[in-house]
């Protein structure tokens, strides 16, 4: 994503959704003489993303939902990885960034799509719905917004945003071990769902650890059908790639 764009040395970037800081450090690498806003609404993310760039005096960190968020200056460039898609509210969102972004300011964008995390979504709605779990699920809420380049198009131009760009690329997530992979599962992909579980230490039947076990038999059943073991260690990715200028 970052290679799309040429970031110069003084400019002043939002890495809107900064997590650990990964790419933030990137970042602040490209503007020596600039500056990066690393904003994260989660307050772990934040206190990681603070120890990996202790030694960067040219970063700020903030803690804060990314459609109220404020910042004292206007910025030259929004960057954001794999966050837009976990805000329900694009209209409200891109409105924000509009009013954050300079004159003639820029966003590179990148999250899911339409038709994000493919058969691993389709099997975990199966499980949620089943008559083993659906109980937990009685006040379930969609965590995701896997918008179209045509939804999106039409909100940015909506909120006044030029030059709009929009448009899907596919892409495999290939896990080495069995492992690396639950893990991902748990923290990331599966973590909506489990939020709804009992602990897995409660007196309750159905738990968080039997949720992730229904999944790896379906996985597993799914891979027999099809006489193929690559989907057991794989997750399909729709990328939403996004991009546009304020200009008036």
């Amino acid at each position: 994503m970052l290679e799309r764009r040429k970031i110069k040395d003084n400019e002043i970037v939002l890495d809107a959704g900064c997590g650990t800081g990964r790419v933030t450090k990137i970042i602040a690498n490209k503007v020596r003489k600039g500056k990066v806003y690393a904003v994260d609404a989660d307050g772990n993310m934040i206190t990681n993303a603070k120890k990996n760039l202790k030694d960067y005096s040219n970063t700020v960190f903030i803690k804060s939902d990314l459609s109220d968020l404020e910042l004292p200056e206007k910025v030259d460039l929004i960057f954001s990885n794999a966050v837009v898609h976990w805000i329900l509210d694009h209209k409200k969102l891109f409105t924000k960034f509009w009013e954050l972004l300079k004159q003639d300011g820029e966003l590179l964008i990148q999250c899911g799509g339409k038709g994000n995390l493919g058969s691993t979504h389709v099997i975990l709605e199966e499980i949620r719905k089943s008559k083993r779990f659906k109980k937990y699920f009685e006040y379930w809420k969609n965590p995701w917004n896997f918008a179209t380049p045509k939804d999106i198009i039409k909100i940015l131009n909506s909120v006044g945003f030029k030059d709009v760009q929009a448009f899907l690329t596919k892409s495999t997530a290939n896990f080495e071990n069995c492992q690396e992979y639950i893990l991902f599962m748990k923290t990331v992909v599966m973590k909506p769902y489990l939020q709804y579980l009992p602990d897995n230490n409660s007196n309750q039947g159905e738990t968080k650890n039997s949720f992730v076990g229904t999944f790896l038999e379906k996985l597993k059943e799914q891979s027999i059908k099809k006489k193929t073991n690559a989907d057991l260690l794989k997750i399909d990715y729709v990328r939403l790639n996004i991009t546009g200028r304020k200009m008036t």
